[in-house]
């Protein structure tokens, strides 16, 4: 009934959570008023594209109060800590220059030549077949600013296409434009616009004194090192066949660089059954758990899910079993963890290696585990 309870508790958590996170979620960073103040706080998670026009801050995660907004003109700068992205005010004017906007545009290289890159397309010019046309650079000179751009269009059933940025980051560059050069080459993807702003363009004695922006203090992984300590039952045809304990040692190999991505698990677990579960002996094992674990939020709690397998080695008759687990479960503050972790594994299966739903629905083991993060 204990048991029932908290995997209970801990669904509806997990589920609460995520639900909330979709609506509320922020992430850590600062933003500079135009007055250089800095204020530390937290920015709520959205597209890119959506960052352009405007953003919200709270002074602190708990905060009950409405979110500020802030516009480009309301301030100079803001930093997202975990993205490890800059995003500061650029002046935007459309192909035809009827629009002349302000917008946040993310700084990929500071020097002589600010380049920022904005998450969007024109909205009277088309992506028909140059993949990379879904994203403008605007090129800061001064107090000057310069759109970068790739136009396409179809009329009277011919397609033209102007890559109006090469053109454009010759005069800027000082460049002749007659003649070979290797901006003609040039690709519409940050790594190329980045390699070009930060290297000796064609031994041009007018070589930029440039960096590619590089930010500390990015924050540490969800899970890096964590130790765990949990309970095991087994369950075979709806009564307890045994149980057992469990000490684990995980290492989160990638970390989810934003809401919704995947990262990869493993470690080593000490586990001791008892009870029925191997022919009545009290056995040791030695696990090694591969999860694929999928973090639905970021806050004070960060709920996910996982999934894999977990190979072991049953040393008395040197077989090789592999469980299959499914687990829910939650961090707190990016410091303590709790999970319950379903798991089928073989040694339940009386008649042999054979899965079935029935063997699925009627033998399995549940854990239930509490852990800290080491560092």
């Amino acid at each position: 009934m204990k048991l029932k309870l908290l995997l209970i508790l801990t669904t509806t958590l997990v589920c609460f959570q995520f639900s909330y996170a979709q609506k509320k979620y922020f992430q850590k960073g600062y933003i500079v008023t135009n007055n250089s103040d800095t204020l530390n706080g937290y920015i709520r998670h959205l597209e890119h594209s959506t960052l352009m026009d405007v953003i919200d801050f709270k002074n602190t995660l708990e905060d009950t109060i409405s979110a500020k907004h802030f516009l480009p003109s309301d301030i100079k700068c803001f930093f997202l800590i975990k993205d490890n992205l800059m995003f500061e005010p650029v002046i935007y004017t459309s192909p035809d220059e009827r629009i002349v906007i302000t917008k946040f545009g993310n700084l990929l290289v500071s020097s002589n030549l600010n380049l920022y890159r904005l998450n969007m397309i024109d909205t009277n010019n088309t992506k028909i077949f140059e993949e990379d046309n879904d994203h403008i650079y605007v090129v800061k000179k001064g107090k000057d600013f310069t759109v970068l751009r790739i136009t396409e269009q179809i009329k009277n059933e011919i397609y033209t296409v102007n890559k109006d940025y090469r053109k454009q980051l010759k005069k800027l560059f000082g460049i002749s434009t007659e003649g070979n050069s290797s901006i003609d080459k040039l690709l519409f993807d940050d790594k190329s616009m980045i390699q070009i702003f930060t290297s000796d363009i064609d031994n041009n004695s007018n070589k930029l004194s440039t960096k590619t922006i590089i930010h500390t203090n990015k924050n540490k992984t969800i899970l890096k090192n964590i130790i765990t300590f949990g309970d095991v039952s087994f369950i075979n045809n709806g009564k307890n066949y045994g149980n057992g304990y469990i000490i684990s040692y995980l290492l989160n190999l990638f970390r989810p660089q934003e809401l919704g991505r995947l990262s990869l698990i493993t470690g080593i677990e000490y586990a001791k059954y008892n009870g029925e579960v191997v022919s009545g002996i009290n056995t040791p094992f030695i696990r090694f758990p591969v999860f694929a674990s999928y973090s639905l939020a970021k806050g004070s709690f960060e709920p996910f899910i996982n999934f894999g397998v977990t190979p072991f080695l049953y040393s008395p008759y040197n077989l090789l079993y592999f469980n299959t687990n499914l687990g829910i479960g939650t961090y707190y503050k990016d410091r303590f963890y709790i999970s319950v972790l379903y798991e089928y594994t073989p040694l339940l299966n009386q008649s042999g290696d054979n899965i079935s739903i029935s063997n699925i629905l009627n033998s399995y083991s549940i854990y239930t585990k509490i852990g800290i993060k080491l560092f």
